[in-house]
């Protein structure tokens, strides 16, 4: 506080020499600024000079781009090339304008002899203008040509292009020809450049006629196509700039040597009330520390009066401080009992994340050996190379273990049955039931191994087995659990196969010898599960005759099932036909990896749907009882 008092008393003294100072700041900047003015006179007759020579070719540079867009008109140059090719043709079907309608003087058409073809004069030209042919000729190398050149009439300004097909912008084409604009500088032309620079503008037609002097704000020349002058204009001073220039600075001068005399008085009273006195009364609040001293200026709208509502918020400031102080001890010390808290809440909270992580190891361990399992009691990928050397297996479960099976088994009696099924379900529910099927496969076939049995017969026995483990018929509340399955019989010599489904079907992909084209025989068995169903209806028995080099497949839903492909949906069983059939003509051992690569390329970045299972089998060409 005592500190922020000497610094008032300093701020006083240094208002007062602020004051003087400021006083000589005025003298010393008005000998400055007469200088500076004086140059600047100078230097703004200069920039006047620039800027009209600067606004003149502004115009000028306007006028050639005008006419520029009329060169480079392409709308009409298939008429012109027409009219070239065929100079005798009605000029009433010209579709450029009259001349006078556009602002220019002269139309002229030439074909590639540089014979005139087409002219057009304003009334202001009587007489034809020919262009010689040097300039066509530099026309013709360089396609667009700007020049001025002398006439009888006057100065005249030349825009010229070759004349290409409309769809040639870029002119790379041979030209048909050459078509001429001409636009005479008359007297309006120039009286508009001297309304524009507010200056007096004369046309000399002769580079040896009289040239600008030092008087005068400058010249523009013209040149011809060869860039040799043949004209030029001058620009004269109309307006009484440094006169009045001279004359404003006189008033000036008088003006502000009055005007700095008496800002000075004004600084000086107005520092006195505004300042000096408010900054006596602040320091003695500050001294006393109190809002005393203050009440004559704590309701001024000024800067003084903020300062004072501020000195005055302050010391209120400074009471809630010490209490805000002490409420804040408060309840740091109450956080530091709940950051305690939170602390052992959180050692609880890791001890419970690492009891299910180690919980989620030993469930995730236990299915993998329950994969283990499961792969091993599936029928061995060898005993069906055996008998079917051109054979693959896709087995892709969901989730680690699954419900989708394949089973295969030769009998004493040479019959070989292969089998695909679907339980319900998938994980682990789904494997426990295709661990049932496969157990009670083998118990079936073992049965049967001494008697005559069909496709039917076995999925019939299969139902009844799996009904019965899974208490379906008790009366009470049925569980619905059973799967989906088609079961292929082979004879001894593969001659033919007997078959019977439960919802699958079996595609049979064969060439035909008649038209030799592949095609694909789907074979549907009854839509009724192994397991519980409402009806009474039974396995149907089905037997198809084998040829030589057939392809037999088999397969789950979870391969038709399958969302993915550009818009999230399933595959689909008649696209999953499609594609079965395109493997016709691939051979057996690629067609295990064209089937993972078809699967995974429509599921993409999508989640799997189903358990999936494929079998393809190849008949053997080396049965000799086959057709």
């Amino acid at each position: 506080m005592i500190l922020f008092e000497k610094r008032i008393k300093g701020i006083k003294s240094k208002v007062m020499l602020t004051l003087g100072i400021t006083i000589l700041i005025y003298i010393f900047g008005y000998i400055v600024f007469l200088k500076i003015l004086n140059k600047k006179n100078n230097l703004t007759e200069a920039i006047q000079k620039h800027e009209i020579i600067e606004s003149i070719n502004a115009v000028l540079q306007t006028k050639k781009d005008s006419y520029d867009k009329m060169v480079f008109d392409y709308s009409v140059f298939s008429w012109m090339i027409n009219f070239i090719k065929h100079p005798d043709k009605n000029e009433g079907e010209m579709t450029i304008s009259h001349p006078q309608n556009v602002g220019i003087s002269m139309v002229q058409i030439y074909n590639l002899d540089k014979k005139l073809v087409y002219n057009d004069l304003s009334p202001a030209l009587k007489d034809t203008i020919f262009i010689n042919n040097q300039v066509l000729d530099s026309l013709y190398r360089h396609r667009k040509i700007s020049f001025y050149m002398l006439t009888k009439y006057g100065l005249m300004q030349i825009f010229g292009s070759t004349v290409h097909p409309s769809d040639d912008i870029d002119r790379q084409t041979i030209p048909n020809g050459f078509v001429i604009f001409g636009k005479l500088w008359d007297k309006d032309y120039v009286n508009v450049l001297q309304d524009i620079s507010n200056c007096k503008i004369s046309l000399a037609l002769a580079c040896n006629q009289a040239r600008s002097n030092s008087k005068d704000l400058g010249e523009v020349f013209f040149h011809d196509y060869k860039f040799r002058p043949v004209a030029h204009i001058n620009i004269s001073k109309i307006n009484l700039y440094s006169e009045n220039i001279k004359l404003h600075n006189n008033y000036f001068n008088f003006f502000f040597i009055s005007f700095c005399f008496v800002i000075s008085l004004i600084i000086y009273y107005t520092y006195n009330y505004f300042v000096i006195k408010p900054l006596g009364n602040i320091e003695k609040s500050l001294s006393l520390e109190n809002t005393d001293s203050l009440t004559k200026i704590i309701n001024r709208n000024d800067e003084f009066g903020k300062i004072a509502k501020l000195i005055g918020w302050f010391f209120k400031q400074r009471d809630e401080f010490n209490m805000q102080k002490t409420e804040i001890e408060d309840q740091n010390t109450k956080l530091h009992f709940l950051n305690a808290e939170m602390q052992a809440q959180n050692e609880e909270i890791v001890t419970i994340a690492e009891g299910l992580q180690l919980a989620n190891k030993e469930i995730t361990d236990s299915i993998n050996y329950a994969s283990f399992i499961q792969n091993a009691v599936l029928s061995p990928s060898y005993e069906l190379s055996r008998i079917f050397p051109d054979h693959f297996i896709v087995y892709e479960p969901k989730n680690i273990v699954s419900g989708d099976f394949y089973w295969f088994k030769e009998m004493k009696s040479g019959e070989k049955i292969l089998a695909v099924a679907d339980c319900t379900g998938h994980g682990l529910s789904g494997s426990l039931l295709s661990m049932l099927g496969i157990s009670f496969l083998n118990q079936i076939t073992s049965q049967l191994e001494d008697e005559e049995f069909t496709a039917s017969m076995v999925l019939s026995t299969l139902k009844t087995f799996l009904i019965d483990a899974l208490h379906q018929n008790n009366g009470t509340e049925n569980v619905q659990d059973g799967m989906h399955i088609a079961l292929c019989i082979f004879d001894k010599d593969c001659r033919t196969f007997q078959y019977a489904t439960a919802y699958h079907t079996i595609c049979l992909v064969r060439h035909n010898l008649e038209n030799g084209i592949n095609e694909l025989i789907e074979y549907k068995g009854n839509h009724i599960p192994v397991g519980i169903h409402p009806t009474d209806e039974t396995f149907t028995n089905h037997i198809v005759e084998l040829q030589k080099g057939d392809s037999i497949y088999m397969y789950s839903d979870g391969f038709p099932d399958q969302f993915g492909g550009p818009h999230n949906k399933k595959y689909k069983p008649s696209r999953t036909r499609s594609f079965l059939l395109s493997l016709a003509d691939v051979p057996f051992i690629e067609q295990k990896e064209n089937v993972q690569k078809e699967f995974e390329g429509w599921k993409g970045s999508y989640e799997q749907t189903d358990d999936l299972i494929v079998v393809g089998i190849k008949i053997p060409q080396g049965f000799k009882n086959i057709n």
